[in-house]
């Protein structure tokens, strides 16, 4: 939703911009880049939480304390009480794979510790279709978000612990893969940029727009035969193209995706460069 070109209580602040409703006794969070103007959703695919630092009331009961207010506040700029940060309720439950980096996987808690006898299912976005999950901190998102893939299809879920249905479909569709789950992976770019996918057009680059509920995606062509790796900043991906298994290799979302072929040298973990063996 656009904002009107109307007289309007802005409050622009390093990290964020909010417009002031004082019949509603509210702020709402805008995006302002240029001439460009826009809302964030008052249901988005993710926590606010997850994309802005943002303060709330910390008792209720007011009509004051239903919203969000902005981080650089301390206190409530009608009633006077204090605000406190919040804290993406979604964001401490979800460890990359391998946790910290040292092989590794983390959790909050004990897990042996665990009563076992009263157990909550944990809901999955949609009842048919394969599906993949990546845990991911990327295109312009504060804390990590889990992410379901529907791999048959190509659609692309959000979890929003705040949101009744819990997941949230993004607009877009970047097609299917046919790879075996023990084949299938996929590429967080260490840059933040967003995700990189396999399918039957091959390696997918995917960037998100977290205010609009949408992902854009560009194929590398040919055929994923299996999912793609990282090393450093460069991403290599197993395709088929014209009947002939190749590797592409890509620096993080840069343009295009060259061929390795046999010998070509790369900067290895070890900033020494290395002869690599690539095409299959």
């Amino acid at each position: 939703m656009i904002l009107s070109k109307e007289a309007r209580n802005l409050w622009r602040f390093d990290s964020s911009s909010w417009e002031q409703d004082d019949g509603g006794q509210s702020f709402r969070p805008i995006t302002i880049s240029g001439d460009s103007e826009q809302y964030y959703p008052d249901k988005s695919c993710v926590t606010l939480s997850s994309l802005l630092e943002v303060k709330r009331h910390t008792e209720s009961g007011k009509r004051c304390s239903e919203g969000f207010y902005p981080a650089d506040f301390f206190n409530c700029p009608y009633c006077g009480g204090k605000l406190v940060a919040v804290a993406d309720p979604s964001s401490i439950d979800w460890q990359p794979p391998y946790g910290d980096g040292l092989g590794l996987k983390l959790t909050q808690i004990d897990l042996s510790s665990l009563d076992t006898t009263h157990v909550q299912e944990f809901p999955l976005p949609a009842n048919e279709g394969r599906l993949g999950f990546l845990v991911t901190k990327c295109s312009s998102a504060r804390t990590r978000l889990l992410l379901a893939i529907n791999r048959d299809a190509g659609t692309i879920y959000t979890y929003n612990s705040e949101n009744s249905l819990f997941w949230h479909k993004l607009n877009g569709c970047f097609g299917e893969d046919a790879l075996p789950d023990w084949s299938w992976s996929a590429v967080v770019a260490s840059s933040g940029a967003g995700i990189v996918c396999p399918s039957a057009a091959g390696a997918t680059s995917i960037s998100f727009d977290w205010i609009s509920g949408k992902f854009d995606f560009k194929h590398s062509g040919g055929k994923s035969i299996g999912g793609p790796a990282q090393l450093e900043e460069m991403i290599f991906a197993p395709v088929l193209i014209e009947g002939k298994p190749l590797i592409l290799i890509q620096k993080e979302f840069s343009k295009g995706w060259g061929q390795m072929t046999q010998g070509d040298e790369f900067a290895g973990p070890t900033n020494k460069v290395r002869s690599c063996e690539a095409t299959i």
